[in-house]
């Protein structure tokens, strides 16, 4: 284990050890690796196993847990995306505020993977101990094998605050085993302890987490809506009802022409797909114009960060430093955090780096076209080089510009400009030349605005609720000082 400590430089840890009972090895499963008595895990076991008010096992007579399980291991057979098909997710894009499904299934698929509202789920393979409540949003999906589904008997909200705080996902990846592929099992809920509390602040918890997940599903339902009205309003059909036309539809293979005078500059076949000039088309039929996303009606700046060496420190000794990957989260990374340091790195951080609310965020490396709108608890942290940013002229047109560049459309459009041959890239520049319909209808643009900056309101109240929850648990119930574990070992 490698630590951020002086001056923000990267020194070896000394030598960690410690002795173990041999009563803890049997109830362990007579596990002989390290890992398994980890400091941090014994430091949060202890913490619990203490509480002033007792602990149960989750998983018992009298626990929280009725049933602990995961979906079968079959062979899926994917589906294009229709009206009767179902959305099938991974345990990372479970996660996610508002998931898009890339894999969808048959309807017959949801007896067996679906998952039913307020069941919390684990991820269990790979990367270990990320924990969600399904929500309203959450259960119109499939979930893979990958993660645990964890039913509850009461205080679902409890529970999931609980596995979800630094102390419960520290005790649940202690039970990580596996050679090549890190995973844990459901049954190993049946040895992790979780604190008593007063009925009072159990019901405080769980309300506050149930109300943070509502108020999710609220903002979610509001993006809908207003991108049901930009559709509307451009006469758009779902991007799955496109019917591209092709040139020969007998020869075997899609294949289509374009004239000489279209090729922009790119001699891809993806970005010229009739799908693409379809929508194009589309757009400019029904909007009143159709203007550049660099137009400065629409936005300030389109920019991103430059490429750096990153140095890492401890919490409270730097910036909050969000990845690509984890944008699409209302907490990303949770307390698994990373944190740049303001002293190596004020200066880009001040320039480049800082997010403030209602910037829209697009990843641009790797995994491409994520498109966020800043809420106002990421103010002050600061995103990778990775995201290109997007500055709107004014807040009167930010949601909208968020709102179309998050559509199926938008996205369609942004990922057209994929270039690269290892990794996938998009450039600012492509984004500044986008095509943006102005609506012929100002009032509905207005709507449409409107509704997508209420829902990342709600979305900051959400968060606010879920933080809440977890103080609550940390101060009141763990009685943890300053709601935060000292896991530095003594020896």
């Amino acid at each position: 284990m490698v630590s951020a400590q002086v001056d923000s430089v990267f020194l070896p840890s000394p030598l960690r050890y410690a002795s173990v009972s041999a009563r803890k090895i049997v109830e362990n499963d007579y596990r002989l690796d390290a890992s398994a008595y980890d400091f941090d895990a014994l430091k949060a076991l202890d913490l619990v196993e203490k509480n002033k008010n007792g602990f149960t096992y989750l998983w018992s007579k009298d626990g929280y847990v009725a049933d602990a399980f995961i979906g079968p291991r079959t062979k899926r057979d994917y589906v294009p995306k229709a009206d009767d098909s179902v959305g099938f997710l991974g345990s990372a894009e479970m996660l996610e505020l508002n998931p898009r499904a890339v894999k969808f299934v048959s309807g017959s698929y949801k007896p067996v993977y679906g998952v039913d509202y307020a069941t919390v789920l684990i991820s269990r393979s790979g990367t270990i101990g990320n924990t969600t409540f399904v929500s309203k949003t959450l259960s119109r999906f499939c979930v893979s094998e990958h993660a645990i589904r964890v039913v509850c008997k009461r205080d679902a909200g409890y529970v999931y605050a609980f596995l979800h705080s630094e102390t419960g996902k520290t005790i649940l990846k202690s039970f990580t085993f596996g050679a090549v592929i890190d995973e844990i099992e459901s049954e190993h809920l049946r040895k992790i302890p979780i604190p008593n509390a007063s009925e009072e602040v159990r019901e405080k918890i769980n309300l506050l987490i149930t109300t943070s997940f509502e108020k999710r599903d609220e903002s979610n339902d509001l993006i809908e809506k207003a991108q049901g009205l930009l559709y509307s309003e451009l006469r758009l059909p779902p991007l799955e009802k496109i019917q591209p036309v092709y040139y020969d539809n007998d020869a075997g293979f899609r294949n289509f022409t374009i004239r000489a005078s279209n090729l922009d500059g790119r001699f891809d076949a993806s970005y010229h797909l009739p799908e693409i000039t379809h929508i194009i088309t589309t757009i400019r039929e029904n909007a009143k114009e159709v203007i550049r996303l660099g137009d400065a009606r629409l936005t300030a700046d389109i920019f991103v960060g430059n490429r750096f060496k990153r140095v890492y420190v401890e919490k409270g000794k730097g910036c909050v430093y969000l990845n690509g990957k984890s944008i699409t989260q209302l907490d990303p990374n949770g307390s698994s955090k990373l944190y740049l340091s303001f002293s190596k790195h004020e200066k880009q951080i001040k320039q480049q780096l800082e997010l403030k609310e209602n910037m829209i965020l697009v990843s641009c490396s790797g995994t491409l076209g994520r498109t966020v709108l800043v809420p106002k608890h990421w103010n002050g942290w600061a995103g990778t080089h990775d995201l290109i940013r997007i500055i709107a002229s004014d807040t009167d047109i930010a949601g909208y510009i968020f709102c179309y560049l998050n559509s199926s459309i938008g996205n369609k459009l942004i990922l057209r400009n994929t270039y690269g041959a290892v990794i996938d890239h998009i450039e600012p520049e492509h984004m500044q030349s986008l095509p943006v319909p102005i609506l012929k209808n100002k009032k509905a643009m207005e709507e449409i605005n409107s509704l997508v900056l209420k829902a990342n309101d709600l979305r900051y109240e959400a968060y606010i609720e879920e933080q809440n929850a977890l103080d609550i648990l940390n101060t009141d119930v763990l009685c943890m000082t300053n709601a935060k574990i000292k896991f530095e070992s003594d020896v």
